[in-house]
């Protein structure tokens, strides 16, 4: 850093302390380092909005349908309460029943809680469909007492 290096501000250009900016970038590297270091991989391309209200949807897989609630959603997936249980990795067709219209899309299940439900990723949204699907998010976001739901609480299991 050079001694007469300056930042310029509303009343004119000040001088930089340089033995504190030496001090300031030590101390940021090291932490840059210990927080790369503590960081999680992100898993979630979009943050997930709580379903406070019932949403429904028709799901078929291998031949297996039933009809589940759906707990949170995102563009890029949804966890659905179920009593039956998939394999991660088996595709399933999806079909939203809800009052933004037809949303239908094909899905692969991520996760599998036996008792609880599926972790399903989104692989395809009908062109015709996505706004609606939009729409539904959009209305999901504005439920009294409903907040999305930060990436960085998704990483935690």
């Amino acid at each position: 850093m050079d001694k007469n290096q300056a930042v310029e501000g509303p009343a004119g250009r000040y001088p930089l302390n340089q033995g504190a900016a030496t001090d300031f970038e030590k101390a940021i590297h090291g932490r840059k380092r210990n927080l790369q270091q503590n960081m999680l991989p992100l898993r979630r391309s979009h943050s997930r909005v709580e379903a406070l209200v019932n949403v429904y949807i028709f799901w078929r897989s291998d031949g297996r349908e039933d009809v589940a609630t759906v707990k949170n959603l995102s563009f890029s997936g949804l966890f659905i309460e179920t009593e039956k249980s998939k394999d991660p990795g088996d595709a399933a067709e999806l079909h939203f029943l809800v009052q933004e219209g037809q949303i239908r899309a094909e899905a692969v299940v991520r996760r599998a809680n036996p008792g609880q439900g599926l972790g399903l990723r989104l692989m395809a949204v009908d062109n015709n469909d996505r706004p609606r699907l939009s729409e539904l998010m959009n209305r999901l976001r504005r439920e009294p007492g409903n907040a999305e739901v930060p990436i960085s609480l998704w990483n935690i299991e």
